[in-house]
């Protein structure tokens, strides 16, 4: 298999940190110039709260004083190639401090500078300036090189990746998670009635992460089947005859003439009166649904290829992950109807007008989890809760601007996700996100029967942490 590059479009941090942004002269910030991100308190409405007051942490969470200076670390790429997005993280995190942070809470931005171990001499200087949580990095291997550092100096770190391989039990995931995503669309599709199901994927990790999935789902349920599967090199750039040989376009074809010839002597046949005419079968793609864990550019090349190859894309559903939450793929006919599982907007879309009223621009996708991590911070500092991981795990949940989400004492995140479908001018929600992180899936009474399951036990949990 081979390994994920930041252009290959493989994870969700690199995806979406390596996407499109508007060009613009960012205001860097030197990190030598002992600058910091503190702002005068203000009273304002907060996208991001504790469910209850009751799951605020008591017993489990060590108590400090509300007026106690909390110091909290900012790892970003504010230089190389990473610059561009690092300065849209930390812009995001300062209009968090607006939002929610009081005067005994100071963020401090460090330059990593996209790299390994530039995020590990910003972390030893966060341990030295006494900082009691760090947030960020973004990209994988610079979280293993803060986590070494953070772990000796016993300080948790809530990072922007969502590699699973690099969380631990003080190293927390911000990430939208594959897996869950993959899951959350697949169960709703089968909610729905889809039954047989193909994969297209990159032969990177992410690909085998969904491939992971759709074998367990096959294992799990009888009625289930999973008919194919391919995989391309991310660097491929011609897939006329990967999709061509996928869709088995040629038997197609051979079926379709067999099927008109038999059209054209049944319409010179004079029938008896009591006789019925014969019903001819539909063609068969082998499939009713493709997952393609794949990103947009990816998907824009590949959709229109399944209706040059002539499926048909009213009988077949196309299903994709967050990825997928850019309004302008509804320009292209060939992935209208398509489903994709993704954080609820509702919260976003007023952080990205607040963002690009303050900054000229829209934000990247990943800026909201550089606000919902300092606003989390903000929040247990103005409750004197100290940064531990008993205390950011023992909240059964956080309400951020991707919606509702809580720590798994694995480092790993359970997100309450929505399911989305591609109209042209919008994407409308098909299945809400559920009011829980860990979110039901209800087995259709044709899978229940299969499985002689009792129909009074038909929940399974499907979005926990392995």
């Amino acid at each position: 298999m081979q390994e994920t590059s930041r252009d290959d479009y493989a994870n969700y941090d690199d995806i979406l940190v390596y996407g499109p942004w508007t060009s613009r002269d960012p205001i860097i910030v030197d990190p030598s110039d002992n600058y910091y991100a503190r702002f005068d308190y203000q009273e304002s409405s907060q996208f991001f709260a504790p469910k209850t007051e009751q799951d605020l942490p008591t017993a489990s969470s060590k108590k400090v004083a509300i007026d106690e200076e909390h110091v909290v670390a900012l790892l970003l790429p504010l230089s190389g190639k990473g610059a561009p997005i690092g300065q849209d993280l930390l812009n995001a995190a300062q209009l968090a401090m607006f939002d929610s942070a009081n005067k005994h809470f100071t963020l401090r931005p460090y330059d990593t500078g996209g790299t390994a171990e530039g995020a590990r001499e910003a972390a030893y200087r966060a341990v030295d300036d006494d900082a009691s949580l760090i947030l960020g990095p973004v990209f994988s291997e610079s979280v293993e090189a803060v986590s070494s550092v953070a772990d000796r100096a016993d300080i948790p770190v809530i990072a922007f990746s969502n590699n699973k391989y690099v969380a631990d039990s003080d190293v927390f995931l911000m990430g939208i998670l594959p897996r869950y995503q993959i899951e959350r669309v697949l169960y709703f599709a089968i909610e729905q009635g889809h039954r047989r199901f193909a994969l297209l994927a990159p032969d990177t990790e992410y690909g085998q992460i969904a491939a992971e999935v759709l074998d367990e789902i096959d294992e799990k349920f009888e009625g289930v089947e999973i008919t194919k599967k391919a995989y391309f090199s991310n660097h491929q750039k011609d897939f006329t005859r990967l999709i061509k040989e996928f869709t088995d376009y040629e038997r197609r074809q051979k079926e379709k003439e067999e099927l008109e010839r038999i059209k054209e002597e049944q319409a010179n046949v004079v029938l008896d009166p009591a006789e019925e005419e014969t019903e001819l079968p539909e063609i068969d793609y082998g499939f009713d649904a493709v997952l393609l864990p794949i990103s947009t550019d990816k998907l824009r090349q590949i959709a229109p290829m399944f209706a040059y190859y002539e499926v048909d894309l009213k009988k077949i559903r196309l299903l994709g992950t967050s990825l997928w939450d850019d309004y302008s793929l509804g320009r292209e006919q060939s992935i209208l109807r398509a489903w994709y599982a993704a954080p609820k907007r509702n919260s976003r879309v007023e952080f990205e007008k607040k963002f690009k009223n303050n900054f000229g621009k829209r934000p990247p996708r990943i800026a909201t989890l550089a606000y919902d991590a300092t606003v989390l911070a903000a929040l247990l500092a103005k409750q004197g809760i100290a940064y531990t991981p008993g205390a950011l795990t023992s909240f059964s949940g956080f309400e951020g601007l991707d919606g509702l989400f809580k720590f798994n004492e694995d480092g790993t995140n359970s997100r309450s996700l929505a399911v989305m479908k591609i109209l042209r001018r919008h994407h409308k929600t098909i299945s809400p996100a559920p009011s829980e992180p860990i979110q039901p899936f209800t087995i259709p009474e044709d899978l229940l029967q299969e499985q002689q399951v009792e129909s009074h036990d038909n929940s399974i949990f499907f979005n926990q942490a392995p």
